[in-house]
């Protein structure tokens, strides 16, 4: 633990000459630290590293790449994002494919999955919120290499299409600092036909403490 304050503290030195700085409080999975401006994002922590790039065109358009990499095993435990977000005002909204390798996929030889994402974020006074459905379109089998397979008949529809969102609060925003609260959670969710929607929300959710100094 000591060794990861010490580490966390370091990054926040090195990089805060460069852009804004933040602390991350994940309760109870992780704490981390990182920096961004208007294109960059890096995120490091006890349990992954993050980072990802936007550019702005036409004042609300931003095409975006992001990665995000598993501390235990990153080669085998890693996520890649590729997208479009739209910019209006206090509110974004995007669409992306996303390519999710994982150990734990199935206990076949399934490498991960392939698949789409729909998500919003939006801010009202205080208030901050925001959630993303995915779809898992295709079986990523490693079999002489990977190989992409569409899922022809799924075994739990809920399994494949998943939700994760939160809720968070502003407490105070000053020309130096930004402190927000947020509770996150996860789901899933099924599509019948008529277009109606089931959501099933997750037991398990968690905090996020986020400390952003802006004094620089």
């Amino acid at each position: 633990m000591k060794k990861l304050v010490m580490i966390l503290t370091v990054i926040i030195m090195s990089i805060g000459v460069f852009a804004e700085v933040f602390a991350v409080l994940d309760i109870p999975q992780s704490i981390g630290a990182g920096y961004k401006d208007s294109n960059n994002y890096l995120k490091i922590s006890n349990k992954d590293f993050s980072f990802s790039y936007r550019q702005t065109f036409f004042e609300n358009i931003q095409p975006f790449v992001s990665f995000n990499f598993a501390m235990e095993n990153p080669v085998q435990n890693n996520d890649i994002n590729v997208g479009l977000d739209l910019i209006y005002d206090n509110f974004d909204f995007g669409i992306g494919l996303f390519n999710s390798f994982t150990e734990t996929a199935t206990t076949t030889d399934y490498a991960g999955y392939l698949g789409t994402n729909v998500f919003f974020n939006g801010k009202l006074s205080n208030l901050i919120f925001g959630a993303n459905l995915s779809y898992r379109m295709m079986n990523v089998v490693n079999t002489d290499g990977l190989n992409y397979y569409f899922q022809v008949f799924p075994e739990d529809l809920a399994q494949l299409q998943a939700f994760n969102g939160y809720v968070g609060y502003e407490f105070f925003n000053t020309e130096e600092w930004d402190v927000r609260f947020y509770i996150n959670f996860l789901g899933n969710y099924s599509v019948i036909p008529g277009g109606f929607i089931f959501y099933k929300f997750d037991q398990d959710y968690t905090f996020t403490l986020e400390l952003t100094y802006i004094g620089f």
